[in-house]
């Protein structure tokens, strides 16, 4: 079975929705020829494999609530210069 990926979905949240179990996270990489942490584009086709194991409660779930995991989680962002990690002792780190 093939599905469109939607806005703001990961492989992650793009499993969630079709197999609702993050197990089938590996299989569905495969299956597809991508990577787990691969940014997915929206309206890219997927395959689902039949065989790919699924929790139908969950599924179930988010079609009948009408709900779309779309999180597109990537990480911490390390785009801005603040944090522990970031700061200078004495420069943007004062030690009173």
């Amino acid at each position: 079975m093939q599905e469109t990926v939607l806005h703001n979905q990961s492989l992650i949240d793009f499993t969630l929705h079709h197999c609702g179990t993050i197990e089938s996270l590996v299989a569905m990489a495969v299956a597809n020829d991508s990577s787990i942490t691969e940014e997915l584009q929206p309206k890219r086709v997927l395959e689902v494999p039949a065989n790919i194991m699924k929790d139908s409660d969950i599924v179930g779930f988010y079609t009948n609530k009408n709900h779309v995991p779309a999180f597109n989680y990537s990480g911490p962002s390390s785009a801005n210069d603040e944090g522990i990690g970031e700061m200078i002792i004495e420069e943007t780190f004062i030690v009173r």
